[in-house]
């Protein structure tokens, strides 16, 4: 990954990666949500950015979220006052920091924990996030 190219030899690994993974069509695709009422959720605009994907990768992404598994999650389970536990995680005690796959999970991690789990991310300001930029 780091070595490609540019942004379709990128994309075009990461589209084959994906696809070893399984097929996303083995679960039903989930019925549009009416979210008028939720007031703070996950902002999906980064999978249709033609700036930052293919087309073809933007639509496997789509393709991903729309078949996602809506049952019960084996990473992300509810522990105490209603919290996020995430059990099931490895823990990667004896992490190489050097490594740049582990920095990226790492980075992946914790993002993933603002966007979805986090309460009060809406509290943020432009000005906070630009600071971390």
């Amino acid at each position: 990954m780091l070595k490609a190219e540019d942004k379709l030899k990128r994309d075009d690994l990461l589209f084959n990666w994906i696809s070893t993974l399984g097929d996303e069509t083995k679960y039903v695709a989930i019925n549009e949500v009416n979210d008028s009422t939720i007031y703070s959720k996950p902002g999906l605009d980064w999978l249709s950015d033609k700036k930052m994907f293919t087309e073809k990768l933007s639509m496997k992404l789509k393709n991903i979220y729309l078949h996602r598994n809506a049952d019960t999650n084996y990473y992300v389970r509810s522990a105490e006052e209603l919290n996020p536990g995430f059990a099931n995680e490895a823990g990667y005690r004896s992490m190489n920091t050097v490594d740049d796959g582990f920095r990226m999970l790492a980075l992946f991690r914790y993002w993933n924990i603002i966007e979805y789990f986090f309460p009060y991310k809406h509290l943020f300001t432009k000005r906070m996030v630009r600071s971390f930029e």
